[in-house]
Parts: C-alpha cells; structure tokens; sequence
C-alpha cells in the first residue's frame, strides 16, 4: 500500500510494482487517467480502517486499522491532490438536452490494452464518482470543494451520469458503441465496484438496474452455456490480436468470476432496498456455479472462457484470483444465509 501511494506522491499511474534491487521499485504504468488504481488504494484504505470493526478481536486486525490511520495521515495531501485532479480534469458534456461531466474523451489511451479507461464508458466515470464519494468517506477532500470544481454537488453529478447513459431505459456500457439491440449496448461491469456507484435508495435507480439486468438475464449470448457464467458482454468487441496472444479481452466473451460476484450483490442490493425476492434465485445460482467452478478448477479463477475452461493464451496461461475469495464468501452468506466454510478457532 506504501508503494503504491508513493507512486500516487510521484504522479504516477500504476497497477502493478515491480522489485528493481537495492529497495527500488518500478510502476508499470498500464492505463492513463483516469483508471480505477486511485480508487484501489482508496478501498484499500478503507478496508484497513475498518480492520477492527471486525468481530474477530485478533491483535492484527487493530495493527492493521493503526497502520492504515498512519497511511492516511501521512499521504492525505497527496490523495487529495490527486482527487481534485481527477475533478479538474472533468469536461462538460451536452446531449438531447441531457448535462453532466465526463472524462476527457481527446486524451491519448496508454496502452493496447486500455479499455477499461475509455473515458466515454459508464463504468468508467461510474468509477471516478466512486471515487469522490469514497475521498469524502475517508475525509482525504471536503465535499464543498469537489462542489467548487464539478460545479454541482455529487448527487447532481451522478443523476447526470445515470440521465445520460440510462436515457434508453437500461445502461448503455458506452457512448461511442456502435448501433445494435439492446443486449449488445450493455455490459457486465456496469455493476461497477462493491458500496460504489449503486445505492438503489431512489426508485429510478432501482428502475434502471432491473432494467439493464433483465436483458443481461434473458440473453442467451450473454453466459456460459448451461451455467449461470455471465460474460462481459453479448458480442466480442476490439478483440485486437494482443488480446488473442497475451492479456485477456477484457470486454470481450470471457467470464470475470469477480464481476460475477458483484452482479448477484447487486441483486442483492436490489431485493433489499425493494423488499422484494426479485433476483435472489439468480444471485444464488451464481454463486452455486461460482463454487463449482472453484472446485473443479483448483482454485478461485480470475478468468473463465466463454466455452468454461480456464482463460488460455500464449501469454496468459490463466491465473487464480485467491486474494476475491473471501469477498465471495461474504456475498454466499448474504446470498445464503448461511457461510460456505465453517471455521474452527
């Protein structure tokens, strides 16, 4: 955590950290802004501080909150820098009489990998609210000075994001796809990021969500077949050849288990606020497949092919996720109503 606020100090972008010898270190600046990184480390914080709020009463858990009090006390300002950054950098955007803020759409993309920074994607600029919400959160920025530079208050700017990209009744993943029905204008990710962008306390909300659901639900394209798997997405866009050889296409047809947990929270998310049973089925049969998919593979998969093998290219021989499977965990039990695993102190 150290490291990589360190490279927050020095103005880098960075998603991996790389030994060097002699205590030096390399980022490997994977993704141009605005990327998900700066709300990583914010969530990092923020499960760090939470450490002893925990049941459990072991020694390491109030160690752990204390380092991360020393962590935010120490790189406050530059967190704060950081955020305000991400704010300033924000550009007005008009459509159909429909205001709000964007990424910027003109910046250069870093890498062929990039897409999960294209700045015209709701989950993209999802993420930077996120991130706003979680600065305030942690006290790192005031909100009346996000206020000052957004021009309008948080919730004005998110009722923006979801009036744009939401103006077709479901959420569009992007602004630049191409025109196509409306299983294939969205995406898995628009579930964005665990107590992020979807608080489902507002009734359009909610509306939107079931709406985007449904058509992720009743698309056969969209998941394995026979499993509850839901893929990224219904089609495989810009799979380009890097995509083929070394990283995975991250928008393509291949199957993320950790989004997969999010979208049955979601449901979750969704049941609850609307006293309802709507998803609960789903959201378990996600999780039942997650599970198998668990076991039969060895280990908790970062990725899973459209045809439910292990994700397999040249360069990326597939790669187990352990450090997503307590959050699976926590999202069974609430799922459930019961643990998956039963610990013996």
């Amino acid at each position: 955590m150290r490291l990589l606020l360190e490279a927050v100090r020095a103005d880098v972008v960075t998603t991996t950290i790389v030994p060097a010898g002699q205590d030096r270190y390399l980022g490997v600046n994977y993704f141009s802004p605005p990327s998900d990184t700066l709300l990583g480390i914010l969530a990092g914080l923020q499960q760090m501080l939470s450490a002893e709020e925990r049941a459990s009463s072991y020694l390491a858990m109030s160690q752990c909150a204390r380092a991360g009090r020393l962590l935010l006390t120490e790189y406050g300002g530059d967190l704060k820098r950081a955020v305000l950054k991400l704010a300033s950098e924000l550009e007005p955007f008009d459509a159909d009489g429909i205001r709000c803020l964007l990424c910027d759409a003109s910046g250069p993309r870093s890498a062929a990998t990039d897409t999960r920074a294209e700045r015209r994607r709701f989950v993209t600029n999802a993420c930077v609210y996120t991130t706003f919400v979680w600065g305030v959160q942690l006290g790192v920025v005031d909100e009346t000075e996000l206020k000052r530079l957004l021009g309008r208050d948080l919730a004005e700017y998110k009722n923006g994001l979801l009036s744009l990209f939401g103006k077709e009744g479901y959420v569009r993943h992007s602004l630049d796809a191409p025109i196509g029905t409306p299983a294939s204008l969205v995406a898995l990710d628009f579930v964005s990021v665990h107590r992020g962008f979807w608080d489902m306390t507002d009734a359009r909300e909610r509306a939107l969500f079931a709406a985007t659901t449904d058509l992720i639900i009743a698309e056969p394209r969209f998941r394995i077949p026979n499993t509850f798997h839901f893929l990224m997405s219904a089609d495989n866009p810009r799979n380009k050849m890097i995509h083929r050889i070394a990283a995975p296409a991250y928008q393509g047809r291949s199957s993320w288990p950790t989004f997969n947990v999010e979208f049955a929270d979601r449901m979750m998310d969704f049941d609850e606020s609307s006293e309802s049973n709507t998803y609960r089925a789903c959201a378990q049969a996600i999780l039942k497949d997650i599970r198998t998919s668990t076991e039969v593979h060895g280990g908790y998969q970062e990725l899973i092919s459209e045809h439910g093998l292990k994700y397999r290219t040249w360069a990326y021989k597939g790669a187990v996720a352990h450090s997503w499977f307590p959050r699976f965990l926590s999202v069974w039990k609430r799922a459930y109503g019961t643990p998956l695993l039963q610990w013996n102190d």
